[in-house]
This record gives structure tokens, C-alpha cells and sequence, in this order.
């Protein structure tokens, strides 16, 4: 590789991420901005999630059972991609 070559590959990798902070800096930071709470108000100051039973990759059932006594964070996410190639 050239020397020209070389000096303006390296200045690109140092300027492109700063490039890329800048610009993401200057949008609004929503931060400091607490989450809303979606769902019915509960007098605890805990939320509760409902029980609930799913299928994992291996067709065990996992349920909220099997975490009974234990602190969780649950996300539950559902994608069907077959149906969206049936027409």
C-alpha cells in the first residue's frame, strides 16, 4: 500500500467514529426521562407478571412456575416468519 494510501486509511478510522459521536450527540437524549408503566395499577410497588407457559427451541413448556421464588426480568417477544410465506 502507498503511504498516501495508508495515512488516509488511518485518518478515516480515527474520524469516522468521532464523526459518528457528534452527530449522535446532538440528537435528544432521553435518558434522564423515566419509562412509563403500561399495565394495571397494583398497590405494591413491585410489578407482577401473569402467569404464563411457552414452547422454547427444544419443545420444553417453560412457565412461570419454574420461577417461582426468584427474581426474573421477562421480555416476551413473538415472531412467526411462516406465516409471512404462506400467502
Amino acid at each position: 500500500m502507498q503511504l498516501k494510501t495508508k495515512w488516509l486509511l488511518i485518518l478515516s478510522i480515527l474520524v469516522f467514529p468521532s464523526a459518528v459521536y457528534l452527530i449522535f450527540l446532538q440528537g435528544e437524549a432521553n435518558f434522564d426521562k423515566p419509562l412509563e408503566f403500561v399495565g394495571p395499577k397494583t398497590d405494591t410497588t413491585f410489578h407482577s407478571i401473569p402467569d404464563f407457559a411457552f414452547l422454547n427451541q427444544y419443545g420444553d413448556t417453560i412457565s412461570s412456575a419454574d420461577y417461582n421464588g426468584n427474581v426474573y426480568v421477562a421480555n416476551f417477544v413473538f415472531h412467526n416468519l411462516y406465516s409471512s410465506f404462506i400467502s
